[in-house]
């Protein structure tokens, strides 16, 4: 059996701006309909950065309309982690989510901030449904308080 996309982060990156050359090679290698880029993003000055390095080093490629259309011309699909909520259980970064929801084009996953149902209804609501979502720390399979059961009965009687 082989996986059906291969995810690529910060190694796409180096000091601070996108290499198009490492890109251009792994789309050669993979094949942009395998390749899924993802964009860890912080927000800093009123708009959204890659970061890299463990989350830790800003990049100089900010996240918006142009940027997200130029990036999906290399990949398949995006996964775009709001590193300010990730991990926390503090609930989704309601503005990235409408901003992704407007730009994106390809399938884009949302990670960051889930912690409950509410969540989900909310960012059901924020994303008209253009966008997928993932669940992680705040899964009662992770030690969260967020039953998986739950989620899937969520999932089942509210997505298509």
């Amino acid at each position: 059996m082989y996986a059906s996309h291969v995810i690529v982060t910060s190694y796409i990156f180096d000091n601070g701006d996108i290499n198009i050359d490492k890109l251009n090679k792994l789309v050669n290698e993979v094949g942009k309909g395998k390749l899924v880029i993802d964009l860890s993003c912080k927000q800093k000055n009123g708009k959204w950065f890659v970061v890299t390095n463990k989350w830790t080093t800003f990049s100089n490629f900010e996240i918006n309309k142009s940027t997200i259309r130029e990036i999906e011309k290399y990949c398949d699909e995006l996964l775009i982690h709001a590193v300010d909520v990730e991990g926390k259980r503090t609930g989704i970064e309601e503005d990235l989510v409408k901003q992704l929801t407007e730009w994106v084009k390809i399938p884009t996953t949302y990670a960051g901030g889930v912690r409950s149902i509410k969540d989900l209804e909310k960012f059901l609501k924020v994303s008209n449904r253009k966008l997928d979502i993932t669940i992680g720390s705040s899964l009662d399979l992770f030690g969260g308080d967020l039953s998986y059961s739950e989620v899937v009965r969520f999932c089942k009687n509210n997505l298509h």
